[in-house]
């Protein structure tokens, strides 16, 4: 594990409130600069001016982040943090896992995986969807990204491209 990451061992689910706006766009700032998701519509690390990369970083987060989708964090109980961040959108036939990252600064633990997996079950039993896909976009160490879903969360490959490959989830 790495140094000086935050371990986490008891959380709590629950739905996302506007007043964590905030803390969960600081947090995906941080996860954003190690991950450097790559899409079509920009490339922030060509971004050199920090507020102007802020700025572009908050435009993407809220593009893929909808009023009209439901979302979850995962938070920490002995210190009250957010440690991850869902959001899902009902689709036609299923649902789409649009989005999920965790705080950098905790470490990547199987008690994070699983506050990810319970969310996933969570949303399942509330909603019903027959299925969940994500489309996952090339980032850095993409390859070790996708096994990790595979791994983890039971992601089967079905369609890929230049710039995302796209998963469903058997839950």
């Amino acid at each position: 594990m790495a140094k000086n990451k935050l371990i986490l061992k008891k959380y709590h689910i629950r739905r996302y409130k506007f007043s964590d706006y905030d803390e969960v766009l600081n947090a995906f700032f941080k996860f954003q600069k190690k991950a450097d998701i790559k899409t079509a519509s920009i490339n922030f690390s060509a971004i050199k001016n920090r507020s102007q990369k802020q700025k572009e970083l908050e435009k993407f987060f809220s593009s893929f982040v909808k009023p009209s989708d439901i979302q979850y964090v995962s938070v920490d109980e002995e210190l009250n943090k957010i440690v991850c961040f869902h959001c899902f959108s009902l689709v036609k036939g299923g649902c789409d896992f649009k989005f999920v990252f965790k705080n950098p600064e905790y470490a990547l633990s199987s008690v994070a995986i699983e506050s990810v997996r319970k969310t996933m079950h969570l949303f399942k039993k509330k909603y019903g969807p027959s299925k969940m896909q994500s489309y996952l976009y090339k980032r850095n160490n993409y390859e070790k990204y996708i096994n990790f879903t595979k791994k983890y969360f039971n992601a089967k490959e079905c369609y890929s491209n230049d710039e995302f490959v796209k998963v469903e989830y058997e839950l």
